[in-house]
């Protein structure tokens, strides 16, 4: 089984299901398109580069995609306050899911098929592409489509991720992995998502978190 997710769904996938001593181990891979990873920081002061990414997972170690838009407006790429919460920024997230996994921080840069949207991932050797992302400079709040704007096409990076990270693969590498080096402790998030089961494609289970507009694959 995979979960994915678009916006406080996205949140929903990586901030609870991911972060669920339980869920972390019922679901082999995790997907998130432009999402909302709210921290319960009500402080008036918001540094979206450093504030804690709280997760309480029992140290699993998580096989973590996702996708963000440099135009998006209601999620910033570059994070910030929204309803009396902290948005981490996108690259701040997406690094400590590498060293919560004892994955090194640094990660390998490319362009994705030979067009503006960088793709980044982490982990070496095995572990390598463990937890990826995709910044796509002309996207806004939205799905991936694959279209002139976003050139991604979500159904195909998180269907390719999942085919490669089965719950085998993903607990024989995990186990070799050291322990995790960000310190974290509870998982917390605002607002509510509805889980769906749908249809398997090549013969994955797949779960899609949704809220508001639902990411179809």
């Amino acid at each position: 089984m995979y979960a994915s997710g678009m916006s406080n769904g996205g949140g929903f996938v990586a901030n609870m299901l991911a972060c669920d001593e339980n869920a972390a181990n019922k679901f082999a891979a995790f997907a998130s398109a432009s999402g909302a990873y709210y921290q319960n920081d009500v402080s008036d002061t918001c540094n979206p580069d450093s504030v804690a990414i709280k997760c309480n997972n029992n140290d699993s170690k998580i096989a973590f995609i996702s996708t963000a838009g440099g135009r998006d407006k209601t999620i910033p790429f570059l994070g910030g306050s929204r309803r009396k919460h902290c948005l981490p920024s996108d690259p701040h997230f997406v690094t400590t899911w590498a060293e919560r996994n004892g994955l090194p921080a640094a990660n390998a840069t490319s362009s994705y098929d030979n067009t503006n949207v960088e793709h980044y991932m982490f982990g070496e050797g095995d572990a390598a592409g463990m937890v990826q992302s995709y910044y796509i400079p002309d996207m806004g709040h939205q799905w991936p489509t694959g279209n002139s704007k976003t050139h991604v096409s979500a159904k195909k990076v998180f269907m390719e991720f999942f085919e490669d990270w089965n719950m085998t693969r993903r607990n024989s590498i995990g186990s070799s992995l050291p322990a995790s080096t960000y310190n974290a402790t509870s998982a917390d998030t605002t607002g509510a998502a509805s889980v769906l089961g749908v249809s398997s494609y090549q013969a994955l289970g797949l779960v899609v978190a949704m809220f508001g507009s639902m990411a179809l694959l």
